[in-house]
């Protein structure tokens, strides 16, 4: 019986090729849902053309992104009316009501929500919680409402409540009668080139969307970032700055300004994905909060893996408990070291 996945990031695409080995699935069908970020995008077509699936459902690129999720409730209508079954469904994003509507309008053996990020974790602290809001629409608009009218109308269900099964890479606590598979990336390690280098002059630190995001105000970000410069710098070693797809080309130029010497480094893959194509060792990364810090550490085996701690008060109150959940997660596996003295220099 085939096996069918909804994605919509490349770190989704990386999880569920990752799970299609775990569980040795040969019969796969994935279903595309593109975003409105074209670089995104191309980094989802390189890993499609670089892994083997049955099959490739790919929805059309709309510069409006929610005209997919009408293509996707006609697909779940045509599909119904076949009765169609499934082994194994994957869902890329968990609080999706029209992925979800998947596992609510076919039989099947068994599903799991796959890792998108930091994101896996926040929901998991809310289902110990015993607080599964996350499933709930917030969403007002008009359009959102004619699409919750078109599936009702179409017989498609779409209120998902279960306690949720996940396939994670994190460390995560279970609830009584969830089940949570966790995985280390034992399939992309494989390819991973170890080259022993015993002089560590470079460190290749992981940026993020942070005030993008609205995690944090800009000049907060830069002024911890001069104090990561400073630290670097005390140890002689020079910093690589792995851009994130979402900062800003005008944080960027601050950044770079902090330090002359300092390399900006743009991806065009993921990041764990970017270090193996290139054929990058990483014998010395940091971070802030990134997922990537968290993956590449359990990928590459780094001598040293740094988290830099984030006080508080330069955080926004609503992000604060989630960045102090990532903390503990992250640094939970031994392999990632928290640093929290720098931002006092």
């Amino acid at each position: 019986m085939r096996s069918l996945a909804i994605i919509e990031s490349p770190f989704q695409l990386l999880s569920l090729v990752e799970a299609k080995n775990y569980f040795k699935i040969n019969d796969l069908t994935v279903i595309i849902k593109y975003t409105n970020n074209p670089k995104t995008n191309n980094q989802i077509d390189w890993m499609l053309n670089h892994n083997s699936f049955t099959k490739v459902i790919k929805l059309p690129k709309f510069n409006k992104i929610t005209l997919n999720d009408f293509v996707l409730i006609f697909l779940i209508f045509k599909w119904k009316l076949s009765q169609k079954k499934f082994n194994h469904i994957f869902i890329g994003e968990p609080r999706s009501l029209i992925m979800t509507s998947f596992l609510l309008n076919f039989k099947y053996l068994k599903y799991y929500f796959l890792d998108d990020g930091s994101v896996t974790i926040v929901l998991q602290n809310k289902v110990i919680n015993d607080d599964l809001s996350f499933y709930e629409d917030s969403e007002k608009s008009l359009i959102n409402t004619f699409r919750k009218i078109v599936m009702k109308v179409l017989g498609i269900k779409y209120t998902f409540k279960q306690i949720p099964t996940f396939f994670s890479c994190f460390n995560l606590n279970a609830v009584k009668n969830q089940e949570i598979i966790k995985h280390n990336f034992e399939n992309i390690s494989q390819l991973v080139e170890v080259k022993e280098i015993n002089i560590l002059p470079k460190v290749y630190f992981i940026g993020g969307n942070l005030s993008e995001g609205k995690a944090m105000q800009e000049v907060f970000e830069l002024e911890l970032f001069t104090k990561i410069v400073k630290y670097y710098k005390k140890k002689g070693q020079k910093i690589i700055y792995c851009c994130h797809r979402r900062e800003s080309s005008e944080k960027l130029e601050k950044i770079k300004k902090i330090d002359p010497t300092l390399e900006l480094y743009f991806p065009e893959f993921p990041i764990e994905l970017e270090f193996i194509i290139k054929k990058i060792s990483i014998q010395n990364i940091g971070s802030y909060c990134s997922t990537a810090l968290y993956t590449s550490t359990l990928i590459f085996k780094p001598k040293e893996s740094i988290m830099f701690k984030i006080p508080s008060e330069y955080l926004l109150n609503q992000f604060k408990k989630e960045f102090q959940d990532l903390e503990i997660n992250y640094t939970d596996n031994k392999f990632i070291q928290l640093e929290k003295e720098y931002s006092n220099s």
